[in-house]
Parts: C-alpha cells; structure tokens; sequence
C-alpha cells in the first residue's frame, strides 16, 4: 500500500458528490407537491424575510434551513414574493442568501394537538 490510498478515495468521494443546481432541487417533491424554495433577504434576530419566487407558502407553514436545523414559521406575507417568519431555533449561521424550503405544511407535534394551540394564542 503507498502512504497516498487516503488521498485518493478522499478525492473519488469527494468527485462522487453532485453538486445540485436549483432546476434539480425544484423536482425534488415535499408534502404539496414540488419543493419551494426561498432565499433568506433578511435576519434581524428571530425575525426573518424570505423571497418566493414560484409561489408564496401559507402563513404557519414551516421552512426549514440548512438541511433541517434552522426551523421558521411563516407569519406574514409582505408581498407577491416576500414572507416574514419568526425563527423557532436560534439563527446561528443563517445569513443573507440562503436558500430555505417550504416543508408544505404547518408545525407538527404533540406541543401543538388538541386545544395547545388555543391557549398559547390566548396569552398574546
């Protein structure tokens, strides 16, 4: 064996790896249908706005970003293109440009069954 095998199988993993374009993520399907995608044009705290630019996700639906981690829930749509969402994990590493999915639908959980929901809006 030469001392260089590890180098080699890094660089066949790594040629192995796709690199996707946006035209192949957008068949790729989710709950609804085709995946949504967004690009994040703002971060001020938990507060987030995202660009659509097939179609707009419904208020409550959950986005996700980088690969899962960063979950938001949409609470406004500000125009044909735009939403506002309230992040429900810490924001650590989002940054402008990114891209988010629309999951296609709203939160789920047992947090959220029953009559959880009703009393949480009662508090506002």
């Amino acid at each position: 064996m030469s001392g260089n095998s590890g180098v080699g199988s890094k660089q066949k993993i790594a040629s192995n790896r796709k690199k996707t374009t946006v035209a192949e993520r957008d068949n790729v399907e989710n709950k609804t249908g085709l995946l949504n995608l967004g690009t994040v044009v703002s971060v001020r705290g938990s507060v987030v706005d995202i660009r659509f630019d097939t179609h707009l996700p419904p208020i409550y639906a959950l986005l996700h970003a980088q690969e899962g981690r960063i979950a938001i829930e949409v609470l406004a749509q500000l125009d044909a293109h735009r939403v506002r969402g309230i992040a429900l994990t810490p924001t650590q590493g989002l940054a402008r440009g990114m891209a988010l999915e629309d999951t296609g639908g709203p939160i789920e959980g047992a947090g959220w069954q029953g009559n959880s929901l009703a009393h949480v809006r009662r508090v506002r």
